[in-house]
């Protein structure tokens, strides 16, 4: 299913339009010529589902894989919480959406290491990934070292966002990471991103950054 998405005709691809940053088509960037992505937001609305996939196969309900990822994502957060003691208010505390994001990494050159997303930390509150173990994913130490991650099969990632450090009053850090490419393998992956916004009522007043 992943690969049949990214060999529809760009044309297709573009009609996954969103403004906002990577909830759309993302694609055909000089600057990051091995990187495409489709952003589907609100991803656990099976009308979003529906609708995404009738625009890239008109009649083909293609869905897979997106319910178990969110329902994980959302047992994930409830364990989080859980160990602050605030597993029941977990409605009043966070409002959350999920963004879907497919991926897909091209193989670069023969004999290149190239980058195929920059580094960065996420912005969401949390992200899972989960892949077809062609490599490529790279976490950032604490001593500023780049470390190579594969992943198992049928095991995922749990990325804590920039949110997550925030909220949990610097006792949750988020992690520099990218990806880098080399060798004859396309690298395709999925990532659930869980969008959040905190309740009012439960806000934490007067939180700081922790440094590592």
């Amino acid at each position: 299913m992943i690969r049949h998405l990214f060999s529809l005709p760009v044309q297709i691809k573009q009609k996954n339009m969103n403004p906002k940053p990577y909830h759309g088509y993302f694609g055909q960037y000089a600057s990051i010529p091995l990187f495409e992505s489709f952003g589907l937001e609100d991803a656990s609305n099976y009308d979003s589902l529906r609708n995404f996939t009738e625009l890239m196969w008109p009649n083909d309900y293609r869905i897979h894989m997106i319910k178990q990822l969110d329902e994980l994502k959302d047992m994930i957060e409830l364990m989080i919480l859980d160990s602050y003691g605030l597993a029941e208010k977990l409605n009043s505390i966070m409002v959350c959406k999920t963004l879907l994001q497919i991926m897909k990494y091209s193989s670069p050159p023969s004999g290149e290491y190239m980058q195929g997303i920059h580094a960065h930390n996420d912005k969401v509150l949390s992200t899972i990934i989960c892949d077809d173990q062609v490599s490529g994913l790279e976490f950032q130490t604490k001593d500023g070292q780049w470390i190579k991650f594969s992943l198992s099969p049928n095991s995922f990632v749990f990325i804590v966002g920039d949110p997550l450090l925030a909220w949990s009053n610097g006792r949750m850090h988020p992690v520099n990471h990218r990806v880098k490419m080399c060798g004859e393998n396309e690298r395709y992956s999925l990532g659930i991103r869980s969008i959040c916004s905190s309740s009012r009522r439960y806000h934490h007043q007067g939180t700081k950054r922790v440094g590592r």
